[in-house]
C-alpha cells in the first residue's frame, strides 16, 4: 500500500468515525427515528420530543450541516426530513448489534464515563443494574494495574 492509499484511508477513517459521533447523542438519535414517519416541522419536532426549542434547533443544526437531514421552506416554517433512509437502516442494525453488550458499552471508561441516570437503563434489557457496577468496577481494577 503506498504512503497515499494509507493517507485516504486514514482520512476514511477519520470522517467514519465523525459520521457515527453525529448519530451519539440521544436527541440526536430521537429526531432521526421521529423523522422515519415523515418530513416534520420544527414545532412538531419540538412538541414530541418535549423539549426546548432551542435545544431541539441545535441538534436539527448538527444533523443538516452533517447531512443527515434535509430541509425544505414553507413560508416562515421549515420542514425537515431524512436526507438519506439509509440512515434508519443503520440505527436499525445498532440496536441490533447491542444484544447483550449494553451494559459494558454503558460502562467503557475508553468511549467516557456513563451519567449514574444511564446506567439504570440497563435494566430493560434484562441487565441488572449490579452486573453493569460490577463490571465498572473490573475496568477500574483493570486501569489502576496498567
Amino acid at each position: 500500500m503506498t504512503s497515499t492509499s494509507v493517507e485516504n484511508v486514514e482520512a476514511l477513517n477519520v470522517v467514519t468515525a465523525r459520521f457515527f459521533k453525529g448519530l451519539g447523542d440521544p436527541v440526536r438519535l430521537r429526531i432521526l427515528e421521529f423523522l422515519e414517519e415523515g418530513e416534520r416541522s420544527v414545532g412538531e419536532i419540538v412538541d414530541h420530543l418535549r423539549l426546548p426549542q432551542n435545544t431541539v434547533s441545535m441538534h436539527l443544526g448538527c444533523l443538516r450541516w452533517c447531512a443527515y437531514v434535509t430541509t425544505r421552506r414553507e413560508g416562515r416554517r421549515i420542514f425537515y426530513s431524512l436526507a438519506d433512509l439509509r440512515v434508519t437502516e443503520i440505527l436499525r442494525l445498532a440496536k441490533e448489534l447491542l444484544d447483550g453488550s449494553e451494559t459494558y458499552l454503558l460502562t467503557c471508561e475508553v468511549i467516557g464515563k456513563t451519567d449514574e441516570n444511564l446506567v439504570n437503563v440497563t435494566g430493560w434489557l434484562g441487565k441488572p443494574r449490579t452486573e453493569a457496577v460490577a463490571r465498572q468496577g473490573k475496568q477500574t481494577t483493570r486501569a489502576s494495574r496498567s
